[in-house]
């Protein structure tokens, strides 16, 4: 995608900007703003047709912020889930609405709180160390988590169903002498 930078921050073109999307063409500011919410980007500053830098921001979790962040949620931040498996570090204030990546704007909440407070409008309430995840007012989620969370459905239906030797497969749990279980049989996985 290649968009001016003042088309972006003032939220339209003006003769002679860019906003295009490479073999697709022209799009709206706001479509690139959208496609910017949840993407890897990497910024060409240009003069005319010359580059003449190149940066490439990323949302990497620092190693000493994603272990300090394990230690305090050891399982999902949210107060009723006990979830302690493929946790995810979330940015309590999104970084698209200001939100930085500190010990006091992120916390690990499982896939499914994830989900809730991203596209089904759950709010996180508390402060720091003591979050917490609350529905929106109504009773059920809005259609659109409805319906996100039935294509997400159909996707893994079709996953586990799939005779495709690319297709990921569930994790397996596999008893452990102690009584626990572990995601890989004693000796691990042959050929």
């Amino acid at each position: 995608m290649t968009v001016d930078s003042a088309a972006l921050a003032r939220g339209h073109t003006e003769p002679g900007e860019r906003c295009s999307i490479d073999r697709v063409g022209p799009v709206p500011v706001s479509t690139a703003r959208a496609l910017l919410d949840d993407a890897s980007v990497a910024v060409l500053v240009r003069d005319g047709d010359d580059i003449t830098a190149v940066t490439s921001p990323t949302r990497v979790i620092p190693a000493r912020l994603r272990r300090a962040l394990e230690d305090r949620y050891p399982t999902c931040g949210v107060k009723s889930c006990a979830n302690d498996q493929f946790l995810q570090i979330d940015h309590v204030v999104p970084l698209e609405a200001g939100g930085e990546t500190n010990v006091h704007n992120t916390w690990r909440i499982c896939s499914h709180h994830h989900f809730l407070k991203t596209y089904a409008g759950w709010t996180v309430v508390g402060e720091p160390g003591s979050w917490d995840l609350v529905p929106p007012d109504g009773p059920d989620p809005p259609p659109a988590a409805r319906d996100e969370r039935r294509d997400l459905t159909e996707i893994r239906q079709q996953r586990d169903q799939s005779d495709c030797p690319h297709a990921t497969p569930r994790i397996q749990r596999f008893p452990d002498g102690d009584g626990r279980t572990r995601r890989m049989p004693p000796g691990g996985f042959r050929s």
